[in-house]
């Protein structure tokens, strides 16, 4: 069991870091005082930080009054043992890097690295708010995406977490205190295979990788999920094929999460591939349908920095992972009409919001899309053509998905206003 090396130390004064409030034009910070007399009530003390105008947000009214908090002595960490953070950091890792997946164990390493990088010397409580908040400016000089440094962040404030359990001295950082970069970049298009390029890919693609590949394009499984794939799990006769374990780093490992694990429709094509690939597998212990010598689960990166990347650019199609083919069977589904909810389960995300992002739009979906709003517009008769218009209930049940409700009679909002005529005819009034 590994011991982190600790200074007996006390926090100046009492831990506290009060209340901090908008009232009115002030941002104020209340606190309370030392009392008078043991056993009396501590008394509540005011102390303004900043105008609103001047302090533009939260974030930063709280770097202020931690600031303030600091010249008057008050503490801003619990009382408790003291130890450097590098120390730390390697029991905190020590500890809870045995429960975690391969590919979780590696991303924590680069966080820890980051952090002894760049809070060399720090003792654990000396990680304030204002040093965390010039650590994401440090990492964000150094040009780290702003995912990987919310993710550092996150790795810190769970390690300052875990030593306030533990009785150390920490700060505790809450999850809005820090201002953390915004995406100022344009979103990248995400690379996803086009039909012709998954035909030219695993018509060239030799044993093992097409039925890879191939279990990629048609069902769009991740590359590790695609790894572990055993003959076990695929039912010919059902057409199925049942996602139970994935490939992490040369080992069999647990899914991605709950929503990973399920069966899946085996296309006829799939199955072609497959059966032709049985006849010249090389078997193993584990009946694994991609391994190595040693009958041992494959390595994606490996396979794809070999395997794919070589295949690619021998025909002359722009670089892409593994993942493209997830994007490109969301987007395929959309475009032929596939629900939402369809592909969300085929694509097992948790969330509906993560599949739609998954659906690459280009510009001839655009001008359809335009184009088709173009020709109702044309072809809508004079009386409907009416801004913000409420289709009836009856009219809307006729015709659901297509655009037969357009042609029915349909209460606008903002017709042409009724001439004074109309007005008697209706009223009964004099024009």
């Amino acid at each position: 069991m590994m011991s982190v090396p600790t200074q007996q130390g006390h926090a100046r004064v009492r831990y506290q870091r009060g209340t901090l409030r908008a009232e009115r034009r002030w941002y104020v910070l209340r606190l309370r005082g030392e009392p008078t007399e043991p056993g009396g009530r501590r008394p509540e003390q005011s102390l303004r930080i900043g105008l609103v105008s001047e302090l533009k947000t939260r974030q930063a009214a709280r770097l202020e009054a931690d600031r303030r908090l600091a010249l008057l002595g008050v503490a801003d960490r619990q009382q408790g043992q003291r130890a450097k953070l590098a120390d730390y950091i390697d029991v905190h890792m020590a500890g809870r890097i045995a429960v975690l997946k391969p590919s979780s164990r590696a991303a924590f390493r680069v966080y820890a690295g980051h952090l002894r990088r760049e809070l060399a010397g720090f003792w654990v409580d000396q990680v304030t708010v204002q040093a965390s908040q010039l650590l994401v400016a440090r990492l964000l000089q150094r040009g780290l995406s702003r995912p990987t440094i919310i993710a550092i962040v996150s790795f810190l404030r769970r390690v300052l977490r875990s030593a306030r359990a533990e009785g150390i001295a920490a700060v505790a950082i809450g999850p809005r205190e820090l201002a953390l970069p915004r995406e100022t970049r344009p979103r990248r298009p995400e690379r996803c295979f086009s039909l012709e390029e998954t035909r030219r890919i695993l018509a060239a693609a030799r044993w093992p990788w097409r039925a890879l590949f191939g279990l990629q394009a048609y069902l769009g499984l991740r590359a590790g999920e695609s790894l572990g794939v055993a003959w076990s799990d695929l039912d010919f006769s059902a057409k199925v094929v049942r996602v139970r374990q994935q490939a992490s780093h040369g080992r069999l490992a647990t899914l991605k999460s709950q929503n990973s694990a399920a069966a899946l429709p085996l296309p006829d094509p799939l199955a072609a591939i497959l059966k032709a690939y049985r006849e010249v597998w090389t078997s193993n212990d584990r009946g694994l349908l991609f391994a190595n010598r040693r009958g041992e689960a494959l390595w994606a990166g490996g396979v794809r920095r070999n395997h794919l990347a070589p295949l690619l650019k021998r025909l002359g199609i722009a670089p892409a992972g593994f993942h493209a083919w997830r994007h490109a069977l969301a987007t395929e589904a959309f475009r032929s009409g596939v629900g939402a909810a369809a592909v969300r389960q085929l694509l097992r995300h948790g969330s509906i919001l993560v599949t739609m992002r998954y659906s690459a739009v280009s510009f001839d979906d655009l001008v359809r899309g335009s184009d088709t709003v173009a020709n109702l517009i044309q072809t809508a008769p004079e009386e409907t053509q009416q801004c913000g218009a409420r289709i009836s209930s009856e009219a809307a049940s006729t015709d659901v998905l297509g655009g037969g409700a357009l042609n029915n009679k349909s209460e606008g909002t903002c017709q042409e206003p009724a001439s004074k005529q109309d007005r008697a005819n209706r009223t009964g009034e004099v024009p």
